[in-house]
């Protein structure tokens, strides 16, 4: 997973994924490898996994199933973004 740089320390961040309605089953904690969800039931892709990519999953991809994207789960209030920003739940 790649790491950001904030005020001079390194932070890890999860996988979107892990934060996602969509998830159905965890993975290797350092790999991509055993995770799934409704959109990719074979196996995640690495570039969503790792945010590696140039997009976040908000648009249906022709490789993935149904129409699933990216949708933070609620945890106190609060939603993560695909980026890893948390915010409040907007009422």
């Amino acid at each position: 997973m790649p790491q950001e740089n904030h005020n001079g320390k390194q932070v890890f961040l999860d996988p979107p994924c892990m934060y996602c309605e969509h998830l159905e089953q965890l993975g290797e904690q350092f790999s991509e490898i055993g995770w799934s969800c409704k959109a990719y039931p074979n196996g995640i892709p690495y570039g969503i996994w790792s945010r590696s990519t140039l997009f976040e999953h908000d648009v249906i991809l022709p490789a993935q199933e149904g129409d699933y994207v990216f949708k933070s789960k609620v945890y106190n209030g609060e939603v993560i973004s695909f980026a890893g920003v948390w915010s409040s739940v907007k009422k």
